[in-house]
């Protein structure tokens, strides 16, 4: 036997922890070159970045997250095209827009597959830069999303779908886990919980918003 690493005393939470870490080889610290290549990302958009980009910076968006969440990477928007037909788009925060293919980001994600939430700890897919910051879809910031959008007949049918690029300064309304599952602990689905929102949301909105 060889000892590699001391971790602490056995039996206290702080070294079980590390002992998890190492068993699975994590760490929330990322190469040098990983680093530095996130830093070089700007964490803002250009008007170069808006080019061909679908404009939803003014449509009715909400995140679905834990209150202590630190990163948010996907959220639905509701658009009303008739009295009959409702849009539903899901987004994703478009990560591909910053991180090329075979960079040292793109290897460094690869190995690590994704984020691991321990108890006290993430450890992230992505450097803090990119995945709290350019790429997480924050409430008043403008976001580069992947969308698929659904559009909804009278009886709930898909009329029509379809993918597309978008821009986005969304995210209008977090709407926690907590309160999602309480809502559908009360026999309310996903959509019922969504289209309540969106009532309260619209209720005062001019038609079309």
């Amino acid at each position: 036997c060889k000892i590699l690493r001391v971790l602490g005393p056995g039996g206290e939470a702080q070294t079980d922890h590390l002992g998890i870490l190492a068993k699975l080889g994590l760490s929330a610290k990322f190469p040098h070159k990983v680093e530095e290549e996130a830093k070089a990302v700007a964490n803002s958009l250009t008007k170069a970045d808006l080019k061909h980009r679908v404009d939803y910076r003014n449509i009715f968006t909400i995140t679905i997250d834990p209150l202590d969440a630190r990163d948010f990477d996907d959220a639905l928007s509701l658009k009303s095209i008739n009295d009959d037909i409702w849009e539903v788009g899901v987004h994703i925060a478009d990560v591909s827009h910053y991180v090329r293919e075979n960079s040292s980001i793109d290897r460094e994600a690869k190995k690590r597959g994704n984020s691991t939430y321990l108890v006290d700890e993430v450890v992230p897919m992505l450097p803090h830069s990119l995945s709290s910051g350019i790429c997480s879809l924050i409430e008043g910031e403008e976001r580069l999303t992947k969308c698929v959008l659904f559009r909804f007949g009278p009886k709930g049918e898909i009329l029509k779908s379809e993918i597309v690029e978008t821009v986005g300064s969304l995210f209008h309304l977090r709407l926690p886990y907590l309160a999602n599952e309480a809502l559908r602990g009360v026999g309310m689905s996903v959509w019922q919980v969504v289209m309540l929102l969106v009532s309260a949301q619209l209720a005062n909105a001019p038609r079309g918003c």
